[in-house]
């Protein structure tokens, strides 16, 4: 049924919200450099964008010939193999030594328990201890991430991603409108995994170009790379919202999300770049909690806009017009050199790697309250 179908979806995307700011954490901790670690996001990304490709015709297949089940049975599949294959990754997951000692205020992490820590002195039964621990700690945890993006100067940058990729919602929505024929379900599926294919093709070809043009040590590129990225989006939007033919509109996708992977994979780097690595975990949970909802939203209110008699063109130019608004905000942003195009990141000398690295270790000191 369609409501055990939103039950699953919602399972299933649960776990993914866990998955996604999880490995976009782990990634800088195997890195030894920063051109290591802006290889490492951008192949990550083409990776994605390189099983979508395959994906989406491979579903469109699948649903057209087997029925829309076996799509989800192969989805499973694919899930257990890549539970297998992280289980074969082996590195150092863990922040240095001292920087758990910092925040846990002990290097055992049951001195709560054997010397007498705060939750044994405010709990004494052992079980209340046990269920208050976890909050107390998530408390704490939060306090410290909203205190740091409230301290930090380019706070800014944890909702690029968002407002960069807010029409990604009616694209769905949008596409599953375009592909669909009435009486036929095998053509839909087939025109959908189309679609999802060329969507695939502009998520691959975006970081690997975009990668000539940023340099990490610089990183007002990498945020110029993203506002850049913002007007692609919007072309992409007024191209499928005049698009005459189902081809054109798979080449206008193919805009949309070349725009669209740019934003997600440099925005990501940057704030790999700047956030210290202990609070860097939380950052881009919140990032990703942030991009998600707003996905959320605009879908909803793409989908009440259709059923209430709106065409599809009046949305999707609707979604250039936002596109265009969000490129205005953002060109102004970094012109006033905010964010990542401050200049004490960005000298001209080679020194904005250390300027970083100084962020960095100011923002430890902030999060942790000492030297680290």
């Amino acid at each position: 049924s369609v409501s055990f179908l939103y039950v699953v979806s919602f399972i299933r995307n649960s776990f993914v919200a866990i998955y996604e700011p999880i490995t976009r954490s782990i990634v800088p901790l195997f890195m030894e450099n920063d051109d290591d670690l802006k290889s490492a996001v951008t192949m990550n990304g083409m990776a994605w964008a390189l099983t979508l490709t395959f994906g989406g015709t491979l579903a469109g297949w699948t649903a057209a010939r087997l029925g829309a089940a076996s799509c989800f049975l192969v989805d499973s599949g694919s899930y257990i193999v890549s539970a297998m294959a992280m289980c074969m990754v082996k590195g150092n997951y863990c922040v240095r030594e001292q920087d758990r000692a910092t925040y846990s205020g002990e290097k055992s992490s049951d001195s709560g328990f054997k010397r007498g820590g705060r939750c044994e002195t405010l709990f004494r039964n052992r079980r209340l201890c046990m269920i208050f621990t976890p909050v107390l700690s998530f408390g704490k945890l939060s306090m410290e991430l909203f205190g740091y993006l409230v301290s930090c100067k380019f706070t800014m940058l944890v909702f690029m991603k968002a407002t960069g990729n807010i029409t990604r919602g009616s694209a769905d929505v949008i596409n599953v409108h375009y592909a669909h024929i009435d009486g036929d379900v095998a053509a839909t599926s087939s025109r959908v995994g189309i679609i999802y294919s060329s969507v695939g093709t502009g998520c691959l070809l975006g970081p690997f170009v975009a990668n000539y043009f940023t340099n990490i040590d610089r990183v007002a590129s990498l945020q110029g790379a993203c506002i850049i990225a913002m007007g692609i989006n919007a072309f992409g939007w007024i191209g499928i919202s005049s698009a005459s033919s189902f081809p054109s509109l798979c080449l206008f996708n193919s805009v949309r999300s070349f725009g669209g992977s740019i934003i997600w994979i440099n925005s990501t780097l940057l704030l790999q770049k700047l956030v210290p690595n202990k609070i860097l975990g939380r950052v881009l949970s919140f990032d990703f909690a942030v991009t998600m909802f707003c996905d959320t939203m605009v879908s909803f209110a793409t989908g009440i806009r259709i059923d209430s008699g709106i065409s599809t063109r009046t949305v999707a130019l609707g979604s250039a017009g936002l596109m265009g608004i969000l490129w205005v905000f953002w060109s102004s942003y970094h012109m006033a050199r905010m964010g990542a195009a401050r200049k004490s990141l960005n000298s001209e000398e080679k020194v904005s790697v250390p300027s970083v690295a100084l962020l960095k270790e100011e923002a430890d000191k902030r999060v942790c309250g000492g030297d680290g």
